[in-house]
């Protein structure tokens, strides 16, 4: 009903029925005020009807005492709502548009989004009035001071600042930085601080920080921790698809030394075994040699040809991060416990070889327990590479022994497969 009064008064406004226009339209901003003591959501419209009766009437004292009337009906918050609207509805450097947000500005309280909203019409309207400082008389006659510095930031550089810190990722956040340069300098700061003023207060000083770090080191330097951390977290999430095409398209980026750290530290007390798998992808990625494993390698995780006989491969032995890093991703694209148990059988390989009994033992007993069936075939590859690398002849005892209460050999998964830094 509100809204039909209203649009019939506008309709009769146009066709220069002012007078029949004001019954309708005095009739909206009633319902209007009504309906916005229930609802704040009907304050734009609110707003808009009084501003169609301040077209109609021609009387100012009369429109005023309706504006009066509107507000002093809302608490604080929304008072301060209905004059922000009041001035997006006002001519650009309207002196009285002055006083209304200062009133404002005083009634927002502590909602830092509705100050910010209120700070960018003060700018709007004292751009306009340059040349006539009207806007900015009226603003010093109502507070008694001269318009803040805030009130002249440069609007664009405003809006440069806040949409470096509303990008989605520390890349584009980089880029950004990038294009824009001059959010680094010194001339900026103002601006910097009035953007943060959207930002939660927890996250200020990251980019306090960062501009500060950018300034003295540069910016890929500056970004450098984020970048990483961000590279390592999107391979860690990703499927394997996703993550051979990121090795495809960011391979020297993935196998950078503080990457691999990374991943190193992020599985440091975590029990995901996407975290392990994702090093033990990138181990492979770094040795260009093991170019053929690393495509079999995704191809198992895909659901291609078993990982299994390929850790056979004496040649493995010789190079304990690759056989560990080969044997994880075997037990996470395991298929079944012959191969699952195969995985930790040479786990357990690598731990003897880095001299790692108890962690050895450990890896020893689970493959047991998801493949008695190749105890046989695992004594036999024992004795041929323990000529060689007599360290594994260790394993031979354990697997000989009669199977405990405990070797039960039912199945397991991929989550029994460690982070490849906890088998080397």
């Amino acid at each position: 009903m509100a809204g039909a009064l209203s649009n019939l008064g506008v309709r009769l406004s146009e066709l220069g029925r002012r007078r029949e226009a004001l019954a309708p339209t005095e009739e909206a901003v009633e319902l209007y005020r009504d309906l916005t003591t229930e609802n704040p959501a009907f304050l734009p419209q609110l707003a808009r009807v009084l501003k169609s009766l301040e077209g109609q009437h021609t009387d100012s004292r009369v429109t005023e005492s309706a504006w009066t009337q509107a507000l002093e009906s809302l608490d604080r918050r929304q008072q301060a709502v209905l004059l922000l609207y009041r001035t997006m509805h006002a001519d650009l450097g309207d002196p009285a548009a002055a006083t209304w947000l200062c009133d404002a500005l005083a009634a927002a309280g502590d909602d830092l989004a509705l100050e910010s909203a209120l700070r960018d019409e003060v700018r709007r309207h004292a751009d306009a009035s340059d040349g006539r400082q009207g806007f900015a008389r009226a603003w010093a006659e109502h507070t008694g001071e001269a318009l803040p510095v805030w009130a002249s930031l440069d609007r664009e550089l405003l809006e440069q600042a806040r949409a470096w810190m509303a990008t989605p990722t520390y890349a584009e956040e980089h880029h950004w930085l990038v294009e824009h340069r001059e959010l680094l300098e010194a001339s900026a700061d103002d601006t910097i601080e009035e953007a943060l003023r959207r930002v939660p207060p927890e996250e200020q000083n990251r980019y306090r920080q960062l501009r500060d770090q950018a300034r003295t080191v540069g910016l890929a330097e500056a970004y450098r921790p984020l970048l990483v951390g961000e590279l390592a977290s999107t391979f860690i999430r990703a499927d394997p698809f996703a993550q051979q095409e990121l090795l495809q398209e960011r391979r020297q980026d993935l196998t950078d030394p503080a990457v691999r750290e990374t991943l190193t530290a992020a599985a440091e007390g975590s029990d995901d075994p996407r975290v392990g798998l994702a090093r033990a992808l990138v181990d492979l990625a770094s040795d260009p040699e093991r170019e053929a494993l690393l495509n079999h390698a995704f191809a198992a995780l895909q659901g291609g040809p078993s990982l299994a006989p390929t850790l056979r491969d004496p040649a493995l032995v010789t190079n304990p991060p690759i056989l560990a890093a080969l044997a994880t991703v075997a037990g996470h694209a395991a298929g079944s416990d012959a191969d699952l148990g195969e995985a930790l059988f040479h786990l357990a390989i690598v731990s003897a070889l880095t001299d790692e009994p108890d962690q050895a033992a450990e890896y020893l007993a689970a493959a047991r327990q998801r493949a008695t069936a190749r105890v046989n075939d695992w004594l036999t590859h024992l004795a041929t590479i323990g000529a060689t690398y007599p360290r594994v002849l260790a394993l031979i005892p354990p697997l000989t022994a009669p199977a405990s209460a405990g070797d039960d050999p039912a199945g397991g998964d991929a989550d029994d497969i460690p982070t490849t830094e906890e088998s080397t």
